[in-house]
């Protein structure tokens, strides 16, 4: 892969990652064998892409000679046709399991997470054509703190603090070489990309939901047979018996 930004990035890059899915994502990761990155206006947060109240007051400053409208409207024109063309892969930091991403994501208690590091995810990456950003997501108050806008993919890797309990490691491409063809309406942008990846070098572990029944859990044996992983499956630690 190629990274073409380097943004915050832990110093240990052996650092774990975790991403929860539901049984029909975990399927399609390893039927497609590719990560899929969905476009940054349909992840479920209005505010994606967007900058904070200092930084915008700040920008007649940073954009010192561009005219009021370019800076009124242009620019923030713009940036919203930036999303249309920008895709985002989302992992969570943590050094073990979260019981909170468990309730959050374990829909019907039918979901498993994959356990990976950031150089795991740097060195499964197959796609040697594209240029890919990663790093960590910054909390911040929209109201009162600033973000830079030295480079356009800053903000996403910027959220409130609201979201702070996802401790959240990003992973972006884009497609902006066709963002005029859009912005025109001659072409709709893909709700998503499949990236390429090497599935066995991605995944360390999976780990069955704690609250997921023996049913479940044979589907997932029967899955990962089939694609000769067994091997990376694990029993959740949330669910082992106490002793006292």
């Amino acid at each position: 892969m190629k990274q073409n930004l380097r943004f915050i990035i832990p110093d240990n890059i052996d650092t774990p990652i975790w991403r929860y899915l539901s049984l029909e994502k975990l399927k399609s990761l390893l039927e497609s064998k590719a990560l899929y990155f969905t476009r940054a206006d349909l992840l479920g947060d209005s505010h994606e892409g967007s900058y904070s109240e200092p930084t915008i007051k700040r920008r007649p400053v940073f954009y010192e000679g561009a005219t009021k409208h370019f800076i009124e409207e242009g620019l923030p024109d713009m940036n919203k046709m930036w999303r249309l063309c920008t895709y985002i892969n989302c992992w969570h930091v943590n050094k073990g399991e979260s019981i909170a991403m468990w309730k959050l994501y374990a829909k019907e208690n039918k979901s498993i997470v994959i356990y990976s590091s950031i150089s795991l995810l740097k060195k499964s990456i197959l796609d040697v054509q594209k240029e890919f950003c990663l790093g960590l997501v910054n909390y911040i108050d929209y109201e009162n703190d600033y973000m830079t806008e030295a480079n356009a993919f800053s903000p996403y890797f910027f959220k409130r603090k609201i979201y702070e309990h996802e401790k959240e490691f990003r992973i972006l491409t884009d497609e902006l070489e066709k963002i005029n063809k859009v912005s025109k309406g001659e072409i709709k942008p893909p709700k998503g990309l499949l990236i390429p990846i090497d599935i066995k070098l991605l995944i360390n572990k999976i780990v069955i939901s704690p609250f997921s029944d023996i049913d479940f859990e044979n589907e997932i044996i029967k899955l990962l047979k089939k694609y000769n992983l067994l091997n990376k499956l694990i029993h959740s630690s949330i669910s082992r018996e106490p002793k006292f």
